[in-house]
């Protein structure tokens, strides 16, 4: 886990620790529920914490693994909760969304900037 973690550090040019990124996801799901306020940029960079924690997870041992998850579990379902299927897939015209299915979901509550942005309004 600490090559992966330096890894990303490295590549984000600040420290980046498994814990620090579950808080991000953490503070980005309170943000969605709550009535999501910022961009699209700004969504979208957040949606890439939950896939840096993915590979984190992936170079954990099993048993970690599940610990891990349990608690990020519990973060996916509220977001899961606080968002709705991109039926137009209006994410992928702004950003090359990844394959997870985070990356198909949008915020329920958001802002008419971001609805703008993506052409939700129509």
């Amino acid at each position: 886990m600490k090559s992966v973690e330096a890894q990303l550090s490295q590549r984000a040019r600040f420290p980046m620790t498994l814990s620090s990124l579950v808080e991000r996801w953490s503070d980005f799901v309170g943000e969605v529920e709550g009535g999501y306020s910022s961009s699209v940029d700004e969504y979208t960079n957040d949606l890439t914490s939950r896939d840096l924690i993915d590979q984190v997870r992936e170079s954990l041992p099993e048993s970690v693994q599940f610990e891990m998850m349990t608690r990020i579990g519990l973060l996916d379902e509220r977001f899961k909760l606080a968002t709705q299927p991109d039926i137009k897939k209006a994410l992928s015209s702004f950003f090359a969304i990844g394959p997870a299915w985070w990356w198909a979901r949008i915020p329920i509550k958001r802002s008419r900037q971001y609805s703008s942005e993506l052409k939700l309004d129509d």
